[in-house]
């Protein structure tokens, strides 16, 4: 792989390994990604929450809504922060299977399957407007169309994200056309 397609898959934390047997592109979790903070200061924040309700609160009503409110924090920020670590995609001999939004699911080869992208830029309103590229792979085969896996690049990237998005598109398409061939 050349230098700029890493730089770009650095940017989107995600992780390609291909070899002869296998294809896999897995999401990696970095603490540089302004959503992954937010993440993390979520989930430090409900531990904070929990703990000085439980510790340091006189009456149960402070307890209970002090406990509930950061159980809730901690539960989402930790099942966030599970699928953001464990999504993959990974090609082998003749399926393909992978896992997102903490789904795992595995589909044999066939004719009819073929994997396709849409993108979208969003846009985050705080004290600044952040625009972000969302990309998103499905895979589409006669009976459905599934989500298996995206990821978001900062906008002022956007353009570097839909190449990524097309290069493993194209990488996903060729490896289930040349397995099915085998």
């Amino acid at each position: 792989m050349n230098t700029e397609l890493n730089s770009i898959l650095n940017k989107a934390s995600i992780k390609l390994i291909e070899n002869q047997k296998e294809l896999i592109i897995k999401s990696v979790f970095k603490v540089s990604n302004k959503s992954n903070i937010g993440v993390l200061l979520i989930f430090l924040g409900g531990i904070f929450i929990i703990y000085v309700s439980i510790f340091k609160s006189t009456d149960w009503f402070s307890i209970i809504l002090g406990g509930l409110l950061g159980g809730i924090m901690f539960i989402i920020s930790l099942l966030t922060l599970i699928d953001q670590t464990s999504n993959y995609i990974k090609i082998t001999k003749k399926e393909i299977k992978f896992k997102h939004k903490l789904k795992t699911q595995c589909f044999t080869l066939n004719s009819n399957i073929k994997i396709k992208m849409t993108q979208y830029r969003e846009h985050v309103n705080s004290d600044t407007t952040t625009y972000y590229q969302n990309i998103t792979l499905y895979l589409i085969n006669s009976k459905s169309k599934i989500e298996i896996f995206s990821f978001l690049i900062e906008g002022k990237d956007g353009k570097e994200a839909k190449k990524l998005g097309r290069i493993i598109v194209q990488k996903l398409n060729n490896r289930i056309t040349g397995l099915k061939k085998i």
